[in-house]
């Protein structure tokens, strides 16, 4: 109990302190998701045709449980960490990530012609669930992964780069333990309840 406390405490903490960033990371998807509404309202042929490819880049044949969660977390723990392994290169690779990210989401929201076939309720069902838990992952990591780019840069840092370096390096590993675990729990959410609670609940029940 004492050790989990310990964890518990130093993830608080480091989070805590280090807030401005996951601040900064959900501003830039939030703007993100603007843009995308705003492409489906005003562009929705363009839309049409991204939603098209996102859709066919999915294998169908997948299979509700593990098949599904295993693809999930892969593709998000391998974004996130190669966001974070090229911070220190690319410098702004996770503000990219979560600005796509939040556009393709404002995309699927804001196209019309998708609520011909589902209700925004029956879509909040599809997302909510394990949305929830895999955006917070995804902010988490990214958030870190922009700090372990950008914060040894900085005037404050003058003097002392290298130990802040090092210092970011062993706190966004740490983070990313983290940031997998919520993202393993998101894709075990996605692959065995969101459908079923799409079902359950709105009435979208795949055969």
């Amino acid at each position: 109990m004492e050790l989990s406390q310990k964890i518990f405490n130093y993830y608080k903490k480091l989070i805590f302190d280090n807030r401005r960033w996951l601040y900064v990371i959900i501003v830039i998807f939030a703007v993100g998701v603007t843009l995308g509404l705003f492409t489906a309202q005003t562009n929705p042929e363009i839309t049409k045709k991204i939603i098209a490819q996102y859709a066919e880049s999915i294998d169908k044949s997948l299979r509700a449980g593990w098949e599904v969660t295993q693809v999930i977390f892969t593709r998000n723990v391998f974004v996130v960490v190669v966001a974070t392994l090229t911070s220190l290169i690319l410098g702004f690779s996770s503000v990219f990530v979560v600005f796509i990210n939040g556009t393709i989401l404002g995309l699927f929201i804001g196209f019309g012609e998708m609520y011909s076939k589902i209700t925004p309720w029956q879509l909040f069902l599809l997302l909510f669930p394990h949305g929830i838990f895999e955006y917070a992952g995804i902010f988490l990591g990214l958030s870190f992964s922009l700090r372990l780019g950008l914060n040894w840069l900085r005037k404050a840092s003058k003097g002392k780069r290298l130990i802040v370096l090092k210092t970011n390096i062993k706190e966004t590993a740490a983070i990313l333990i983290l940031t997998i675990i919520i993202l393993g729990f998101a894709a075990i959410i996605e692959g065995f309840l969101t459908v079923n609670i799409a079902c359950l609940f709105g009435g979208l029940c795949i055969k």
